[in-house]
């Protein structure tokens, strides 16, 4: 009898332990489920901006990334990404064209913390101002949380496109899937 009590016990201590580890597992859901690996996802922001440039203030009205999933849990969510789209662009009020915006990678593995490496290139006249770097994101996760922060130091290669200040880019985008136009979470 007191070894089927030791064994109750022992049993006890292992499924305690081991349900937090099965109810933190990792994902990226949308409404029908798992998001398999390997589909697109779209990033959408109306308010990405970049402080501290030799150019002031860049901002876009529209920034448009894609990527594609390339682990989906249960320890992490990774993706890759692909060139995008920018609209409106502007440095200090004054027009501006903004090209090849790329989110290269994003990763999470839990905390509400993810980081993304991303690049831009600030087309100004005859010159370039490529800018870029690893920006650290927030997000709130299940259901009906469907964004991704990101806020940052950015850096470009030429002193002449650099600021006073380190550079910072920060931008709230909404996920979709590229394919449905569906929001996505991470669970």
């Amino acid at each position: 009898m007191k070894k089927l009590i030791l064994l109750g016990m022992a049993v006890a201590a292992v499924a305690a332990f081991a349900m937090p580890a099965a109810a933190s597992a990792l994902e990226m859901r949308d409404a029908s489920g798992k998001v398999a690996v390997g589909s697109s996802i779209t990033g959408v922001s109306h308010n990405t901006f970049t402080t501290n440039t030799a150019l002031g203030t860049l901002f876009c009205e529209t920034v448009e990334v894609n990527g594609k999933i390339t682990v989906n849990g249960p320890s992490a969510i990774t993706g890759t990404g692909s060139a995008a789209e920018t609209a409106e662009c502007e440095a200090s009020g004054e027009p501006l064209l903004v090209t090849e915006p790329t989110l290269d990678h994003l990763v999470t593995t839990g905390g509400d913390t993810a980081t993304a490496t991303l690049s831009f290139i600030a087309d100004v006249g005859p010159f370039e101002c490529p800018y870029g770097g690893e920006v650290p994101g927030s997000y709130a996760t299940g259901p009906g949380n469907d964004t991704l922060t990101l806020s940052g130091t950015v850096t470009s290669p030429f002193e002449f496109c650099e600021g006073e200040k380190a550079a910072t880019f920060e931008g709230t985008y909404t996920l979709t899937t590229t394919e449905t136009g569906e929001p996505v979470f991470i669970q």
